[in-house]
């Protein structure tokens, strides 16, 4: 008898499975405050539906499951629904100041329920007319398409509108990254490419596409790759616990939308004397500085000084504490020409190169190397004129 062999072309979709059940450990294993734990869940409940179809995959190829059971098929075609909503509902918990539990298990119960009938009623027609299983994909892959189109443009909207608050809120986003999120989301839109356009486009060409070209072997390396990284699971979103993004968000919704533009005159004389502030104190060389700093060094509520600040909308706290940072890095890049740029950027108050790189194109249209070798040329050739 000859032994039996497990094909070559299985092994990656094996592999694939190891990488996200390691993934999902990694993040089940972190040290995590209470609301990024629950936002982490649906990260892993996202990991296990990759690690399920790699399984599938592998156990296909291999045939070592000719004849799938009912509840196996329910959970494995059904389980490509959970996909968008679990990376919209971490996208939601990880950008929001604060939620309470009520809230999320009613979110649970409308974004899960499609997944859940899908599954009762692949169970119902797997038991009863097993014929008729394969009538069910169509519907399937209308609802897969639907969420993979739905639920990125619904996180997008979640990720700007975090993004617009966190520049009203703070001038260092470090802590406050957003790139991890959009992986995800970057993700979800090269699969629903993939579903819409390539697999057609594939199948048309040559109907064994997927001896040459497997969607889930992308997949599987895709969950190497996140292996390798160290910093995988460094989310950087909202911090839950900072007491001034819960007192922001109060301050935004307690705010009437109808309120009287009255104020402008104010936010003038307050613009005024925060100008006068930063000129004297030099508060902007402080890189973890934010709004409530600002607004308790100044004496005015959070809610005064970001109007003042947002008076001009295309100006936020964000913008107005790195112009004065670049404006400050700009004499600093002429005064000490042979100081490393990093240095510079340190000490007029940025945290990063690339932060202080980002503001300074922005204020200034070129980047510092360009400026101070400009600033030197002219001053030596005003020199030279002398």
């Amino acid at each position: 008898m000859t032994p039996y062999m497990i094909p070559i072309s299985a092994l990656p979709f094996a592999i694939g499975c190891v990488c996200f059940v390691i993934l999902i450990s990694r993040l089940c294993t972190l040290q995590q405050r209470v609301n990024t734990r629950i936002a982490n869940s649906f990260l892993v409940v996202f990991l296990g539906v990759f690690a399920l179809q790699q399984l599938d995959e592998f156990l296909v190829l291999s045939k070592l499951l000719q004849n799938p059971p009912p509840l196996y098929i329910g959970l494995q075609m059904a389980s490509h629904l959970l996909i968008g909503p679990c990376v919209y509902l971490y996208v939601t918990l990880m950008t929001t100041a604060q939620f309470n539990s009520d809230q999320l298990s009613k979110i649970n119960r409308f974004h899960f329920a499609p997944a859940g009938l899908l599954f009762i009623l692949i169970l119902i027609v797997s038991l009863s007319w097993p014929a008729q299983l394969g009538a069910l994909e169509v519907l399937l892959i209308t609802a897969y398409v639907i969420s993979l189109i739905v639920y990125p443009w619904l996180a997008i909207i979640r990720l700007k509108a975090s993004l617009g608050r966190n520049l009203n809120i703070f001038a260092n986003l470090e802590k406050h990254d957003l790139s991890f999120a959009r992986y995800w989301l970057l993700l979800l839109v090269s699969l629903a490419l993939y579903v819409l356009c390539l697999e057609p486009m594939l199948n048309w060409f040559n109907p064994d596409y997927e001896s040459y070209f497997n969607a889930n072997l992308w997949i599987a390396a895709a969950g190497f790759m996140l292996c390798l990284k160290n910093d995988f699971c460094a989310q950087a979103l909202t911090d839950h616990s900072d007491p001034l993004l819960v007192e922001y968000s109060l301050a935004a919704a307690a705010k009437p939308a109808d309120e009287p533009q009255g104020d402008a005159p104010n936010c003038s004389i307050i613009l005024e004397q925060l100008n006068r502030l930063m000129s004297e104190r030099q508060l902007f060389l402080n890189n973890q500085l934010s709004l409530g700093d600002l607004a308790q060094a100044s004496g005015f509520s959070l809610h005064q000084v970001s109007a003042a600040l947002n008076a001009d909308k295309d100006s936020c706290f964000y913008d107005y504490i790195n112009a004065l940072r670049v404006a400050v890095a700009a004499k600093l890049l002429v005064v000490h020409p042979s100081k490393a740029v990093l240095d510079i950027a340190m000490d007029a108050g940025f945290n990063s190169k690339s932060a202080f790189y980002s503001a300074f194109k922005k204020h200034l249209q070129t980047t510092p190397s360009a400026y101070r070798e400009r600033q030197l040329k002219l001053k030596f050739r005003d020199a030279n004129k002398g």
